[in-house]
């Protein structure tokens, strides 16, 4: 049987409104829009194990996936305590 997760739809879902929106690009800048602003709406390529396997922690992908097709909020950035490896944290 597949025992991959399936989509539903969404019985009821909140609205948002925009009153501005705007482009950032790279490291520093994406920092400084999420202290200044809130989180910030990024693009991924997101192979299947990530889409489907992805339980936590720091996600490496193995094959270097390049085929954008994923959008998800980046809410924070960290380092790794013991290998100091940078991350962003995001929610889908």
């Amino acid at each position: 049987a597949d025992k991959l997760p399936h989509c539903w739809a969404v019985p009821k879902y909140v609205k948002y409104y925009v009153t501005e929106y705007g482009m950032v690009s790279g490291e520093e800048a994406m920092m400084s829009e999420i202290l200044e602003r809130g989180p910030i709406t990024c693009e991924l390529a997101t192979p299947n194990d990530f889409c489907f396997g992805y339980t936590g922690g720091i996600y490496h992908d193995p094959d270097n996936a390049t085929d954008v097709d994923h959008d998800v909020e980046v809410v924070g950035w960290g380092a790794d305590p013991q290998t100091g490896e940078k991350y962003w944290q995001i929610r889908n």
